[in-house]
């Protein structure tokens, strides 16, 4: 109470591409009061209508997919509304409740959200796969050890496509890879062999802030705290939204060191190394099982779902989900047990039996690079 109400500026849809009529929406809100829309709507004539509209209720997911997604007077997506916890809607938009999941706030700039306005979320969607790319397993399949050993053998597959500088962008052919650009630089070249030597033998691991300029968690915990894995919405609700206090390691960087998959398996050899700060006997611990997650199955692989701090298209970047995945197959080519890990339960402990010869093929397969 007191507070001045807070107003950001809104695009819709039609302003996006381009259209004729061109509502204008703010968000106004004062903190403890539901947000309300306001949008001056153009009509024939040139007239301008006022609309004052309310926060509008949840929309289910099957009921959002069903209403077509064009800009309504409330400058929001018509079948797009505030989400519930861990919904998705079918295209990028403003999530006017600021709350993306239901309890993940952050966003970047993009597209939808340029002034940090709510949160950018996409769910997964229905293009194909890029030409020339020839799926190397049948249908429906579930990871497993062999089944990643597959998916880096294929050269035209995203996994090999996973390793930009920049962070949940594609490499393609002949473009540079992140092991080929200083940790801290990404415009400074270096030899592959550097990052997979540091990697190895944990250079970095206790000296980097793994939480960097994410405000959620600080990775201080009062006990032994594994490294947890897993897609964001089952993370969350691992540690009922505290992974802090629940006292489980997760890699949040989102300042300072830039972010990309290279700082991912860096994170990931850590954990197997056991030089997390506050871990513990080398114990990591999946919030989704990996024997749950098929290249079919939801999320799905490559169709850029879940959270990812820019517009994404399956062509040329990838989302959050796709780099559980990648996460998955690359303990199964580095880890001796790599099998147990496919048997395990959600929170079972699980310890990696380094395998050296497995990281020097998988270092082998990455540095051949994609062929598209």
């Amino acid at each position: 109470a007191g507070l001045p109400a807070r107003v950001s500026s809104m695009p819709t849809e039609r302003e996006a591409r381009g259209g004729v009529l061109r509502p204008r929406c703010r968000l106004r809100w004062r903190p403890g009061i539901l947000p309300r829309v306001l949008c001056r709507v153009p009509q024939a004539g040139g007239l301008l209508r006022r609309q004052d509209q309310a926060r509008a209720p949840a929309y289910p997911a099957a009921a959002a997919a069903a209403v077509p997604a064009r800009a309504s007077r409330s400058g929001v997506p018509r079948g797009h509304a505030p989400l519930l916890s861990e919904q998705q809607q079918k295209e990028i938009f403003c999530d006017v409740d600021m709350d993306c999941y239901g309890n993940f706030d952050d966003c970047g700039p993009s597209t939808a959200c340029p002034e940090r306005l709510g949160c950018c979320v996409q769910a997964p969607t229905i293009q194909p796969q890029p030409a020339g790319w020839v799926p190397p397993l049948s249908s429906h399949a579930t990871l497993s050890t062999e089944v990643c050993e597959n998916l880096f053998l294929d050269r035209a597959h995203l996994f090999r496509r996973m390793w930009s500088p920049y962070a949940r962008v594609q490499n393609r052919k002949g473009d540079a890879a992140c092991w080929a650009r200083n940790r801290w630089d990404r415009d400074q070249p270096q030899s592959p062999e550097v990052y997979f030597d540091n990697i190895l033998y944990g250079m970095h691991c206790k000296g980097t802030d793994w939480y960097e300029g994410f405000p959620k968690a600080s990775g201080w915990f009062t006990k032994a705290a594994p490294a947890l894995l897993g897609f964001d919405p089952d993370i969350d609700g691992f540690c009922h939204n505290n992974c802090d206090g629940a006292g489980y390691n997760m890699l949040a960087l989102f300042g300072g060191t830039p972010y990309n998959s290279c700082r991912n398996f860096e994170w990931q050899m850590c954990a197997v190394r056991g030089l997390l700060n506050w871990q513990d006997d080398r114990e990591i611990v999946f919030a989704r099982a990996p024997k749950t997650v098929g290249i079919d199955g939801y999320p799905p692989l490559g169709r850029c779902s879940g959270w990812t701090d820019r517009g994404c298209n399956a062509e040329r970047d990838f989302a959050n989900d796709d780099i559980f995945y990648l996460e998955v197959c690359l303990f199964s080519q580095v880890c001796r047990n790599s099998d147990a890990m496919f048997e395990l339960e959600v929170g079972d402990r699980f310890v990696c039996d380094f395998d050296l010869d497995g990281f020097e093929n998988l270092k082998r397969m990455l540095l051949e690079g994609p062929s598209i």
